[in-house]
């Protein structure tokens, strides 16, 4: 089995290379087997994907969409696997399982009705494709990394992340989860459990 870090790795390389649609797939990956560990269960699949990014929802909107930083955001986004509610949106742990899921099943772009763009974080288009900012991507790299399951996973030292204005080496943020319960408590003001 490929380590979570190669993964994260992966991923990264491929953001950096502009190559966000390729990104998804090692990102997914890992937040597949870190759901898994986190649960300590068997073969992971959608439901425990759908519990990891649920109780990260506070992590992975505050890096994902900084703009908006909302767990309660809802999109008039319309997808076979996602639950619209009585007003026809769908909630940001539907649009991120959407996403892996569209990943996962090796969906192209097209299909998958995505597009990947630094210029907005979320938003429809006029076709009613979703906009995404490759910063979800960074996100859920993020809840892959701070989770402390995965503490023992290693990336080369030149290897960075950012967290609000902090610029920090992966290798030394493997299961810190209360860094990044800090970072969110300092510019939300919210209390993390």
């Amino acid at each position: 089995m490929i380590p979570v870090g190669q993964r994260v790795q992966e991923a990264i390389d491929h953001l950096d290379q502009g190559r966000f649609a390729l990104a998804v797939t090692p990102a997914c990956l890992a937040l597949d087997v870190t759901s898994q560990r986190f649960y300590d269960a068997g073969p992971s699949g959608p439901a425990l994907t759908r519990r990891f990014v649920q109780e990260h929802l506070w992590l992975i909107a505050f890096m994902g969409f900084p703009e908006l930083a909302s767990t309660a955001l809802r999109i008039p986004f319309t997808h076979p696997e996602a639950r619209p509610d009585a007003a026809g949106t769908v909630g940001l742990d539907d649009v991120i399982c959407h996403v892996i899921r569209c990943s996962l099943l090796r969906i192209d772009d097209k299909s998958a009705r995505i597009t990947w763009t630094h210029a907005r974080p979320l938003c429809l288009d006029p076709s009613e494709h979703l906009i995404l900012n490759p910063s979800l991507i960074w996100a859920l790299i993020g809840a892959v990394i701070f989770s402390p399951v995965n503490r023992h996973e290693v990336i080369p030292d030149n290897y960075w992340l950012n967290i609000a204005d902090f610029k920090m080496f992966i290798s030394e943020l493997w299961g810190r989860i209360d860094l990044a319960k800090r970072v969110v408590t300092f510019y939300t003001g919210a209390s993390i459990p």
